[in-house]
């Protein structure tokens, strides 16, 4: 997969969630199988992990470069990320510091939803901007977000 794939890729996967996590009753949002994070604090984790790219993307690609450094290693493809998340994560690899939720009320459902959504748009745009990508047209929900970020 290149940038762009990757990147349509992970913003149909991220509204995806949002959608299935947003029709849950209340119920099933609330619910914390065997001491987990409830929907609501998945949903909360995703948005915490993810509006820091948002702001990250429209810094100078110079910062960028001078608080992380350059690459000491060649990239991972997508479906290698992927794996190496799932290891971390059955290595016991846990969320800390400020990706972890807090508790979740069914009252703030919808604004995180929304708010995850955003920030995932945002990310995208910033994203697309940042390394120039430019995303094919497609039929799948995420491609009027695409056609107005280029119109």
């Amino acid at each position: 997969m290149n940038r762009t794939e990757i990147t349509n890729k992970l913003l149909e996967n991220h509204q995806s969630f949002i959608d299935y996590v947003s029709k849950l009753d209340d119920a099933k949002f609330m619910q914390s199988p065997a001491g987990k994070w409830t929907a609501g604090q998945q949903l909360e984790h995703i948005y915490l992990s993810v509006k820091p790219l948002s702001t990250g993307f429209i810094l100078p690609k110079i910062v960028i470069k001078l608080v992380f450094g350059k690459a000491n290693r060649p990239s991972k493809s997508y479906q290698d990320l992927v794996k190496k998340y799932h290891d971390k994560l059955d290595n016991g690899g846990k969320a800390s510091g400020s990706f972890v939720p807090k508790a979740v009320d069914i009252s703030q459902k919808k604004n995180i939803a929304n708010s995850l959504s955003q920030v995932c748009k945002n990310t995208y745009i910033s994203f697309t901007g940042f390394f120039g990508a430019r995303p094919r047209q497609s039929n799948n929900p995420t491609s009027l977000i695409r056609q107005a970020h280029h119109a």
